[in-house]
């Protein structure tokens, strides 16, 4: 059974999340309508990429420091808005994978016409392959948005570091994008992305002077605070865990899972077979790690936890996943800064954590009940 320091978690983790705002009609609209380019931008943290809004919300250790600073973000761009005469709708802002503008949007807006320059890397099986825009985007009228979480580097021998790759970005897809699917219902816009436009596949990353950066999510973490800290956290534990394995040499029972079909239900995103492969994965967890009942806020984040994988599942089977935090965009994120302070900091309460979660939402709904009947190693889908 793995065993390591769980302290070692606290590498940077950031963010550059994208999403869509919406005319009064529903349709999206060219961010580059209201926002100038990142370089010539008073608020260059926030920016368009094609169609999309864009925030540079840059590294943080503490996950709780780095949700402030996108807390911080959210509330700027609610200025931009506001200067530009757009009211704060919750139905003004989309986390779908992907979208289809105007044809009138795309011969108005150069931006819509541009895709991102550098290639993404897909880890297929055990090879590495780079990854291009398959589509026209004069004649393609979908455009996507993604979720992208960037980790420290690993600095090791390039040898170490070619196979750290492959178990990070294993584990990643494992912990991170297989339970996703159970989140991201819209499927026929999550094909759009990854089918149409090949964006957001399984095993997508790339190599960044910091670090790594893991592509496969969609937009949907920023809708709230929530998955804000799940998915970093959980991308930020797969890092661990995959450094802890490859200078160890270590072999995990995870890792023998298997990857075609790991690969196949991400992408078509198939609840039925991601619910099969899942009981796989907390059962190969078992056997790896030592799950813990945490009751305390825990630098393992995710999966480690028994109460954590208790409360994630139970806002999936219980309360509709995503529908949990649906149409609370605003609301979640600008909120007042209270009065309690850590480390000298003020930290705005639109910090959730799982602990946080569960004290301040799951249990009024039933959780606690349900905690005491949960087996980890069972289906609870």
């Amino acid at each position: 059974m793995l065993n390591f320091n769980r302290n070692s978690i606290l590498t940077t983790v950031g963010n550059d999340p994208e999403f869509f705002l919406l005319s009064k009609r529903g349709t999206p609209i060219a961010a580059e309508k209201i926002l100038p380019p990142k370089y010539s931008n008073p608020t260059p943290e926030i920016y368009f990429d094609n169609v999309a809004v864009e925030f540079d919300a840059g590294p943080s250790q503490c996950l709780q420091e780095h949700n402030n600073r996108l807390s911080e973000l959210i509330s700027k761009f609610a200025d931009i808005l506001k200067h530009n005469n757009i009211d704060l709708f919750e139905n003004r802002v989309s986390f779908a994978a992907a979208q289809e503008i105007s044809k009138i949007t795309l011969d108005k807006y150069d931006s819509t016409k541009q895709f991102a320059c550098n290639p993404s890397l897909v880890l297929k099986n055990e090879e590495i392959e780079p990854s291009y825009p398959t589509v026209n985007p004069y004649e393609v009228l979908k455009r996507s948005a993604g979720f992208h979480v960037h980790v420290g580097k690993c600095y090791e021998t390039h040898q170490i570091q070619d196979k750290f790759i492959v178990n990070f970005i294993k584990l990643c897809d494992l912990l991170v994008g297989l339970p996703a699917v159970f989140l991201e219902k819209d499927t026929e816009k999550v094909l759009w992305r990854r089918k149409i436009l090949g964006y957001g596949l399984a095993g997508e990353f790339r190599i960044q002077p910091h670090g790594y950066e893991y592509r496969t999510l969609g937009a949907w973490p920023l809708s709230h605070p929530l998955w804000v800290w799940w998915a970093n956290a959980s991308v930020r534990l797969c890092r661990v865990i995959a450094k802890h394995i490859t200078l160890n040499d270590t072999p995990l029972s995870i890792l023998s899972i298997d990857r075609n079909a790991v690969i196949n239900t991400i992408n078509n995103n198939i609840f039925s077979d991601a619910k099969a492969i899942w009981k796989d994965v907390k059962i190969a967890l078992q056997k790896d790690f030592e799950i813990k009942n945490v009751t305390e806020h825990d630098n393992s984040g995710t999966f480690l936890s028994n109460n954590n994988t208790a409360a994630f599942e139970f806002i999936i089977s219980q309360l509709g996943g995503l529908e949990l935090t649906n149409k609370k965009f605003w609301s979640s994120w600008l909120q007042p800064v209270p009065k309690v302070m850590h480390q000298s900091i003020y930290y705005n309460s639109a910090y959730w954590g799982m602990q946080s979660t569960r004290y301040n939402l799951l249990n009024s709904l039933g959780f606690v009940t349900y905690l005491k009947s949960y087996k980890f190693d069972h289906d609870n889908l």
